[in-house]
Formats: C-alpha cells, sequence, structure tokens
C-alpha cells in the first residue's frame, strides 16, 4: 500500500518555519518575564538600602549633634584613649620597690659590712648606680676583699618568678595568695617556702575566677590551702605527681620561669638537681668605676667606692608574679615589707691630709683580693 502526500515541499518548509518562530517568541517571553522580575527585585533592594542608610544618616546627625553639646567631650576622648592604653600600661609597670629587696639579698651582714650613701636607678637601661662603703670590721678596715666578695655576691644572686596553678594547671589569681605572714616574713615550713590560697573565696576559683567581688576579709580560713613554692620531691614522687624529668601533676603548686627539676635514680633513692642559672639578676656583678679611703661619721676607716649592676630586664616587670631574690647561700627575699634602715649610712668623709692610716695605699691591703 502506498501514501502519497498532497501538499508540497515549500509548505512543509513554511510550517516549520512558523513552528521555530513561535518556539523563539516563547523562550523570548520568559526570558523578558524574568529579567523584569530581577530588575523589580534589584530595585526594591536598592529601595530598602536607601531608607536604611537614611535613617543611619539621621541616627549619626543627631549623635553627632549630641556629641557637639557635650561640655567635656575633649576629657571624655582623653579618657578613653588612655582606656584603650591600659594594656599596655600594665604590660610595661614597673615594680621600682624591688630594689630594696636586691640590695638586702645582695649586702653583706656581720663583720665585713657595705652599706651605701648614694643610689640612682635608671628604669631605661635597668642600670643601678651606687656609691657606699666597705668595712672589714676588723684591721685592716680597708680591705679589697670586702668589695670584692660584695661584687661576686651580687653575680651570683638569682631571681624566681611564675604562677601558683591548681592540681588541673588552672592560673590562681594572684590576690588570691600570699606568700608572707602577719610579720611580713616568708612562709616556710621545714626549710620549704610555700603560699597560703584563699580557697574557700569564691571568686578565687581558678575555673571562675571573675565571679562577683573578692572578699578576701570574709573568707573561710578553715578552706585555706597550703601551696608548696619548692616541691615536695621525694612525696610527690612516690605519690606520682613528679616525674624524674621534673613535671608536676595532680598538685596545686609553682610554676617557675625560671627553675628546671630533674631527678636521678641512686639505688633506691632519687637524687633531685635544681637549675636556674638562666635567671641571673646582674650576670656582670658589680662594675666599679672609682674607689679610695675614707672615715665614716664614727671615724672608722672605710673603703669608698662607686660602681653600677646591670639588672635583668624582668626583675622590675610588675607583671611578673611573686618574685624572689635568692641569695647565693640559697636564702629567700620575698616581695615583703623590707627594713632598709641598715642599708644606707652618711658618706665616708675624705682622708686628711695628716691622717697616715687612711692615706695608706688600700690596694697593699689585700693584694689577692685585687688579682
Amino acid at each position: 500500500m502506498f501514501e502519497i502526500s498532497l501538499v508540497p515541499d515549500i509548505k512543509k518548509e513554511a510550517i516549520k518555519a512558523q513552528k521555530l518562530r513561535n518556539l523563539i517568541l516563547f523562550v523570548c517571553i520568559i526570558i523578558s518575564t524574568t529579567a523584569l522580575g530581577v530588575i523589580m527585585v534589584l530595585f526594591a533592594i536598592k529601595g530598602g538600602q536607601d531608607i536604611s542608610l537614611t535613617v543611619q544618616e539621621n541616627k549619626m546627625k543627631e549623635m553627632s549633634n549630641k556629641l557637639a553639646s557635650f561640655d567635656n567631650l575633649n576629657e571624655f576622648l582623653t579618657i578613653q584613649d588612655e582606656l584603650g592604653n591600659l594594656a599596655t600600661i600594665a604590660e610595661e609597670e614597673q615594680s621600682v620597690s624591688r630594689v630594696f629587696k636586691l640590695l638586702k639579698a645582695v649586702l653583706p651582714t656581720g663583720p665585713d659590712t657595705v652599706t651605701l650613701s648614694e643610689m640612682m636607678l635608671s628604669l631605661e637601661g635597668n642600670t643601678l648606680t651606687i656609691e657606699g662603703q666597705a668595712n672589714a670590721g676588723e684591721e685592716p678596715y680597708i680591705d679589697y676583699r670586702v668589695l670584692e666578695s660584695f661584687k661576686k655576691s651580687i653575680a651570683m644572686t638569682h631571681y624566681d618568678y611564675g604562677d601558683y596553678v591548681d592540681e588541673k594547671n588552672n592560673k590562681i589569681p594572684a590576690m588570691c595568695l600570699t606568700e608572707v605572714g602577719e610579720d611580713g616574713s616568708a612562709l616556710m615550713e621545714n626549710g620549704s617556702s610555700y603560699a597560703i590560697w584563699y580557697k574557700g573565696v569564691k571568686t578565687c576559683n581558678p575555673e571562675k575566677p571573675d565571679e562577683g567581688t573578692l572578699k578576701i576579709a570574709n573568707r573561710d580560713t578553715n578552706k585555706d590551702e597550703k601551696i608548696y613554692r619548692t616541691p615536695q620531691f621525694d612525696k610527690w614522687y612516690k605519690e606520682k605527681k613528679m616525674t624524674l624529668d621534673g613535671q608536676i601533676s595532680n598538685v596545686a603548686h609553682f610554676e617557675s620561669k625560671c627553675k628546671t627539676y630533674s631527678g636521678t635514680s641512686v639505688g633506691n633513692s632519687v637524687r633531685w638537681d635544681t637549675v636556674d642559672e638562666v635567671c641571673l639578676v646582674a650576670p656582670d656583678g658589680l662594675l666599679v668605676s672609682e674607689s679610695s679611703n675614707g672615715r665614716d661619721e664614727n671615724d672608722e676607716l672605710m673603703l669608698r667606692f662607686t660602681g653600677t649592676i646591670l639588672i635583668g630586664e624582668d626583675v622590675f616587670k610588675s607583671r611578673n608574679n611573686f618574685l624572689t631574690i635568692i641569695r647565693p647561700n640559697g636564702q629567700n627575699v620575698t616581695d615583703s615589707y623590707e627594713q632598709i634602715e641598715n642599708m644606707f649610712a652618711n658618706r665616708a668623709k675624705d682622708c686628711a691630709s695628716n691622717d697616715a692610716d687612711c692615706q695608706v695605699n688600700p690596694e697593699s691591703n689585700n693584694k689577692e683580693g685585687n688579682d
């Protein structure tokens, strides 16, 4: 069976062209409608932004007018700027009073004495310039041995600082601790120094240190806890709270920034070592620039001297908590009140022209000390 198309080819082409035209027109209508919708949305957004900007501009003008009418605006801006610098100020704050702690640690007491007649501290270079007199306490009174011993004592003096932490290694706020008793002396027990933690005070909880107002005066003393600054080596080691490499855990303790500890097994016991050479107060000791003979106010012979001490920069930084000065004999000088009346004396007088004992060459009194 055969089918014969009676439609001419030109008619077929016309029908296809019409269908294609209709399809293109439909797509154009869809695209135009979508574009119109997008344009309307953009206009709506822009209109909303314009309204918002107008509102903000009005608010800014209103606030500007209020600020302009504020009489103490300059003072307010100055205070605001200073408040912004509080963190920097606290970081750079210096505790100058520690110089007396340093002097108490290094000045000899006993037959050999060193007293100061003048002192000047420059925080720019942490330089302490002193003028003093050394007295051997026995003949020969003018003895360089005393001055040499003083110089070596300064060079061997250490300092230490750090933070107290609880058994979870959380830092305890410094205001919640004290290392001194009511008489101002360091708290000691069997040769170990310690601090009292006001653990019963709510705001002294290291995990929540900022709750409420600190009220130490009303604390429950029965809840106070003793924290040893000096590790309880053997006890903590047996309780597995301290390892041979000096790591301490699960006990409240002092985290030193200067000292490290280590233990070595020797038979059935452990020998513990402390290394604190990194925090020397003045590695160069006292640099003497001038020395001469003289007599003090009691007419006793003295060796006068002038010198400088270059002090480590961390010594005077207030942010370094619980700083102590450690004498060469191992005794600590804490942040407690220091008695300074015996540190200073009137400047020794020059030797009189007819004072033969005073005129003697001081170097001949102690050649070995000078060497």
